[in-house]
């Protein structure tokens, strides 16, 4: 809840209030899609690339909202304005305010792969503890954190906040919004890599979330990540306490060891100074080990025990269309993970896939974001599929060929393995229907671009049972 009056936006923002505001004695929420007010919410006319909010300010009054922040006033409306300079500027000064407000701990990660999964896994975690809020859904970007902050619930005991970025500086620019107390970098990929040209430009904009720590915060440190070391020596620098987690390294200060993964949960003993916990996961494959290891990191900092550790990663719900285990009409194990696609994540899935003993069929959509490495990136899925033991590929979208190129270059001459490609998912879900065989393990994955969903749930009976 906001809980803020439209005098203090004011003094807040700097802004000129115009209209009577009497009868507001509070205001809500804050919303920047007017399909979404409620009674005295308050509608920030924010101008994006295609659509501007100020054309929207009549729905926003029809639906309720008791005042609209915009940049130019308009007089036709009779909803109370406050006009100010720069709606994107406003937000960050609301939300920057409420930060100040928030006397409980606030905690922050952002990372190529498993950002949304890592934030339930923490919120299951700290749930335990006390009373516990977070971003809704990917909420993540410019505007996205500044809406988690000004909607916030100031009671709450913990806090926690999902970092994205689109760009550089984008990381910082969200840091110094939230301020949060303890910091996590999930892993780094090439998700995003069209925008900047580089894994190690990735490197340094995530690693924007420790740079701007203070010296009394904390951060968790995947010491199985490449950068790992580089991220050490800045926060020595800083003089931030870091606890190091892995999977691989016995020197970390939390340790996962005797890793045993079925296709709907995974087990494993956690390390913590001379402590040892066995952790039941409800979820699949070994990046999720490594997701769990992150939340439960951060946890620590905040000062969760390892039995809040255990107990609260028993209770996560894993994400849907996040390597979601189905079953199939078919009558055989269907692993949603249609949600968004990058090279780190499809690898990830593509392991889980070929754990079954069974037919392996890949039903993957194109990835995007990826610039001049599209190309490349999907001839590498290919052929990474391949190997890893991939029968049946089905590749969708515009990249399809080339995911398709390599995977049967990669293929023998001998080798029985088939693939398709596909534009319709129509299509596609008919060609499925038609083919998949009794006990076939089906993966469907691909970015938002792709809808992947739309092959998903045609195909599906019900959530696989424990």
């Amino acid at each position: 809840m906001l809980n803020l009056t439209p005098r203090d936006l004011e003094l807040i923002t700097l802004g000129e209030l115009i209209g009577d505001v009497t009868h507001v004695d509070s205001l809500a929420r804050a919303v920047i899609d007017s399909r979404h007010i409620g009674t005295d919410d308050v509608f920030f006319a924010f101008k994006g690339e295609k659509v501007d909010g100020h054309a929207f300010l009549q729905a926003a009054s029809d639906n309720g909202a008791a005042l609209a922040v915009v940049e130019q006033r308009q007089s036709n409306i009779g909803l109370p304005q406050l006009v100010v300079d720069d709606c994107q500027k406003a937000m960050a000064r609301i939300a920057l305010h409420r930060r100040k407000q928030f006397s409980g701990v606030l905690m922050s990660m952002t990372g190529s792969c498993g950002k949304t999964t890592t934030k339930g896994m923490l919120v299951s975690i700290l749930r335990q503890r006390g009373k516990t809020d977070a971003t809704e859904g990917n909420l993540n970007n410019e505007l996205g954190v500044p809406l988690t902050l000004m909607n916030m619930d100031a009671s709450s005991d913990y806090f926690v906040v999902e970092m994205g970025a689109a760009e550089r500086g984008d990381i910082r620019y969200l840091m110094q919004i939230a301020q949060p107390d303890i910091t996590a970098i999930t892993n780094i990929g090439t998700a995003h890599i069209g925008r900047f040209g580089s894994r190690e430009a990735i490197a340094e904009t995530k690693a924007e979330i420790f740079a701007e720590l203070q010296e009394d915060h904390k951060a968790a440190i995947n010491l199985d990540d490449a950068y790992a070391s580089d991220w050490l020596e800045l926060l020595a620098d800083k003089k931030v306490h870091s606890l190091t987690f892995s999977q691989q390294y016995d020197t970390a200060d939390l340790l996962a060891r005797d890793i045993v993964s079925s296709f709907e949960s995974i087990q494993f003993t956690l390390c913590y100074q001379e402590q040892t916990k066995a952790v039941k996961l409800p979820a699949t494959g070994r990046h999720n080990v490594s997701n769990a290891l992150c939340a439960a990191a951060m946890a620590i900092l905040a000062g969760c025990s390892l039995d809040d550790v255990a107990t609260g990663l028993a209770e996560f719900v894993p994400v849907a269309g996040r390597l979601a285990p189905l079953k199939g009409s078919w009558g055989g194990p269907l692993l949603d993970d249609s949600y968004n696609a990058n090279p780190g994540s499809v690898q990830a899935a593509i392991d889980v896939l070929c754990q079954f003993d069974a037919r392996r069929w890949l039903v993957l959509g194109d990835m995007a974001e990826l610039g001049g490495y599209t190309e490349s990136a999907h001839q590498d899925i290919g052929e990474y599929a391949r190997s890893a033991g991939v029968d049946e590929l089905v590749a969708f979208g515009e990249q399809s060929n080339h995911t398709l190129a390599g995977y049967f270059a990669a293929s023998a001459s001998t080798d029985k393995k088939t693939g398709r490609a596909f534009t319709d998912h129509d299509k596609l879900v008919a060609f499925l229907r038609q083919t998949l065989q009794p006990g076939d393990a089906v993966l469907v994955k691909g970015s938002r671009s792709s809808a992947m969903e739309k092959v998903v749930e045609p195909l599906l009976i019900t959530k696989v049972s424990d």
